[in-house]
């Protein structure tokens, strides 16, 4: 083990992590919109719906960064503590995606 902390930090990677997923969420958002909005959108059947699997994903995504948030609390830093309560916003994603 190292006395120095990784050139890595797992906090930089979820940090980038909960970014690209917000970036995803908004244009999932849009197509929901857009598809909404749209006269001449016709209805798919419920399992071919392609906006119906990205929530699907972006949910499965959401959990998956949960368990990584959970974990990140332990990671030596030099920098100070973790700053957990503004993450906080990915368990509410989670309960309006379900």
């Amino acid at each position: 083990m190292s006395a120095l902390p990784p050139a890595r930090s797992a906090r930089k990677e979820i940090r980038r992590s909960y970014a690209a997923t917000i970036k995803q969420m908004g244009a999932m958002f849009c197509d929901i919109v857009s598809e909404t909005l749209d006269p001449y959108y016709v209805e798919l059947p419920e399992r071919d719906c392609p906006t119906r699997k990205k929530v699907l994903v972006m949910k499965r995504r959401l959990v998956k960064l949960k368990s990584r948030h959970e974990n990140i609390g332990f990671e030596l830093s030099f920098k100070g503590v973790w700053p957990a309560d503004r993450y906080a916003v990915s368990e509410t994603a989670i309960t309006m995606l379900s």
